[in-house]
């Protein structure tokens, strides 16, 4: 087993970041001349509702003329600056200039920098403009780059930007040259992490001497100014025709007065519409209507308090149906001043493929509540078919009598339909919620108790809580038990200043806290282990890990330590990728952790779109490059956060890899170099076949030659296009990959080189 990385400690609040003063200036100096939205108030499509900047004055603050008082420019902690967690969808800021004017820039201040995982700058800022308020057109677009795709950056300014984001905050500078006449101008803003942050934006006046360009010669763009709109979360509507699969919608309300509405669909013919959201009642709308749909009861004038996402919605294709190849949907609301947001989208339909039965790959949607899957029309076919071979249960959901009844019959149908069972735990978060009145349950601060759970405390009710989770587990009789513990990083702050635990401190030796501190996350999760031992269906122990615990998140909240608990108190090593689409992370973080274990130990998380929505092809990438990096599985948080789009990526990445199970299970991890240093390659295999994978994450297309060390390369199959590649003695010659994509092959090696 390899040795766990150093770890270094980052102070992220205070850590020195770029300086803000020359941020400052470039802002002063870029908004030199008359800046048109000076006072002037600004519309959001998403209200913005961070709350350490939230004020009944964000609609004046961008334009108030004043940078943030917070001289660091840490501007998320500021009053005066404008924050959103829902930017994934967009968020458009509009101004009304009152007349048309010549505009010659515009200007808007962006946090970026990642001192934090959610503060990044955005992948997409555009500029938009109208004469008249009702047709816009795109003045500007440019689009966040990586670092391997930098020099686009420096080719295409107009079109891209890159900036380096390494764990220092700072306040950057956007500016757009327009040369446009218009009245209403205005930005959209797409956050990778749904996070955004800023505190000044300005419209620039053209000075005489500047040509204006023609407003009509640009791209028409449709955006919300006002009133209700309804629309899919993908740009298209993905329905798959064999098998049932939800689709997510944002709801923008811009009415002044928010009252009760429903939605109409409009679908093609041949598909209906099975099923809304809990709550909803779902009809056709009239013989006059047969394609119209209307949902009722869902939507009252009250928006999720993080999000705009309404659903999930099932769309199925009527048998026998011939659905025309361009069809399209339209979506609106009945409320009488929203008719000019209706929204159509075309509409894809697409056959899944069938995931074989899996038996060396774990598969799960681990944060997906029984009662999700209770509704969920035709689930366990629909499930299996996806490739899931592990159904997730949350039995600290269940406390009547009825509830504990009705989750034992799912677990017992679940078995017979050949599937896993996983118990989902968050221990001691119950036994807080429950008793956290309890002073002792908390840390002594001398005379007084602190706000937070004492890490050391092994009381009656910690013995309740241990007590709880072992009669669970005997019950469901789990075969994998995930626990989700977030609970200590508060309390083990505050411990250090706990008279009990520097008593307990002291009486262990007292000479390393941060190991002290390990134990007590060593001893929780050895007394688990005790409690749930024999508790899986063979009378073994349930495999168990806990959550984002791994060796570049060691030790987690400050208790839970992977060297210490691994392999003796959990089997499985769960990295949290809740990194937005980025496969290189996935790559590196995936290969880490293989590195450290030695073994096929892990299980990570990964994500459609929490903390932000990425190109739906990434989950491919990003389970490919898991699964070939040494993962054993894979699990999801969260259910909202699937498409049809999603579960069909999916499907096709686990169809590919399942003639290849037993490869993946009795390989190991293969050096292969490339010539292409912007690629990225992965071999997994055996002394006589692997299975390479060569990623490509930039927008160029690129070739490369691909060597095994110490291996003649024999036959190669190319396992997305099924065709046979010529092969080289030692290297495979001429690979294209195009541009983010992969390509995936099954070679098998001759002899050894001498």
């Amino acid at each position: 087993m390899a040795s766990k990385p150093e770890k270094k400690a980052i102070d992220w609040q205070y850590t020195e970041g770029k300086p803000a003063e020359a941020a400052r200036r470039k802002w002063a100096e870029s908004t030199e001349g008359n800046n048109l939205a000076l006072g002037r108030r600004v519309g959001f499509s998403n209200e913005p509702r961070y709350n350490l900047t939230a004020s009944d004055r964000d609609a004046f603050e961008l334009t108030d003329g004043k940078l943030a008082k917070r001289k660091d420019d840490r501007i998320w902690f500021n009053r005066d600056a404008v924050g959103w967690t829902n930017a994934d969808s967009g968020v458009t800021m509009l101004i009304d200039l009152g007349e048309k004017r010549r505009v010659g820039k515009v200007a808007i201040r962006l946090l970026g920098g990642r001192e934090q995982g959610s503060l990044v700058f955005p992948n997409e800022i555009e500029v938009i403009g109208s004469a008249d308020g009702r047709t816009y057109h795109s003045l500007a677009k440019r689009s966040k780059v990586t670092f391997s795709e930098k020099e686009l950056a420096e080719e295409k300014p107009e079109s891209f930007f890159y900036l380096p984001e390494e764990g220092n905050a700072y306040v950057e500078t956007f500016l757009f040259p327009i040369q446009r006449e218009v009245r209403h101008v205005g930005l959209v803003i797409k956050s990778p992490t749904g996070f955004l942050f800023s505190d000044q934006l300005a419209v620039i006046e053209a000075t005489p001497d500047q040509a204006m360009s023609s407003l009509t010669e640009l791209p028409v763009t449709t955006i919300t100014t006002h009133g209700l709109a309804i629309r899919p979360r993908q740009e298209e509507l993905m329905i798959t025709s064999n098998v049932v699969t939800p689709n997510w919608f944002y709801v923008t309300d811009l009415r002044e007065e928010k009252r009760a509405a429903s939605f109409y669909f409009d679908l093609p013919e041949g598909i209906s519409l099975k099923m809304g959201p809990a709550g909803s009642a779902v009809r056709r709308a009239s013989a006059e209507h047969p394609n119209r749909w209307v949902i009722e009861d869902l939507y009252h004038g009250k928006r999720p308090a993080y999000s705009n996402v309404f659903g999930p919605f099932y769309f199925t294709v009527d048998s026998g149906a011939v659905v025309a190849k361009n069809a399209t949907a339209t979506f609106l609301s009945d409320d009488p001043g929203s008719s000019h947001n209706l929204c159509r989208v075309p509409v894809r339909l697409v056959e899944v493929p069938k995931v074989p039965p899996l038996q060396k790959l774990d598969v799960s949607l681990a944060w997906m509540d029984e009662r999700e899957q209770w509704v969920y029309p035709d689930y366990f076919r629909s499930f299996s078919h996806l490739g899931f071979n592990t159904v997730a249960t949350f039995p600290r959901n269940h406390t009547s009598s009825e509830g504990r009844e009705r989750l034992l019959k799912w677990v017992q149908t679940a078995r017979e339909h050949h599937f896993k069972v996983l118990y989902n735990e968050s221990p001691f978060h119950v036994m807080w919620r429950a008793h956290k009145e309890k002073d002792e349950l908390r840390n002594r601060l001398g005379e007084t108790v602190g706000k937070h759970a004492c890490p050391t405390y092994t009381g009656p009710y910690y013995q309740e809580e241990i007590d709880r989770v072992g009669r669970i587990a005997r019950s469901i009789r789990p075969d994998y038990i995930f626990f989700d513990i977030e609970l200590w990083s508060p309390g083990a702050g505050e411990a250090s200043r706990c008279t009990l635990c520097q008593e307990k401190f002291r009486q262990s030796g007292g000479t390393d806290w941060a190991g002290f501190l390990i134990a007590q996350g060593t001893r929780m999760q050895r007394d688990l282990r005790k409690a749930t031992k024999g508790t899986a269906p063979d009378g073994s122990t349930p495999l168990s890990g806990v959550y984002s615990m791994n060796v570049e998140n060691s030790p987690y909240h400050s208790v839970h330590d992977v060297a210490s608990l691994y392999p003796g108190y959990v089997d499985l090593i769960q990295p949290s990728l809740y990194n937005r689409g980025d496969v290189r992370g996935v790559e590196r973080r995936i290969r880490a952790n293989y590195e450290f274990a030695g073994k096929r130990v892990l299980l990570p998380w990964l994500t459609a779109g929490t903390y932000g929505v990425y190109p739906p092809h990434r989950l491919e990438q990003s389970i490919l490059e898991a699964l070939l990096n040494g993962a054993r599985g894979i699990t999801y948080y969260a259910f909202w956060d699937f498409d049809a789009v999603h579960f069909y990526h999916q499907a096709r990445a686990l169809s590919r890899l399942a003639p290849y199970e037993e490869l993946l299970a009795s390989g190991a991890a293969l050096k292969v170099e490339g010539s292409e240093p912007k690629l990225m390659f992965t071999g997994f295999g055996t002394g006589r076949e692997a299975l390479l994978l060569v990623s490509n994450d930039t927008r160029q297309a690129l070739t490369t030659a691909v060597t095994f060390s110490g291996k003649k390369v024999g036959d190669i199959y190319d396992v997305i296009s099924r065709e046979t590649l010529p092969a080289g003695e030692e290297t495979l010659q001429a690979l294209q990959i195009p541009q983010d994509a992969q390509r995936l092959f099954h070679v098998t090696f001759k002899q050894p080189l001498p």
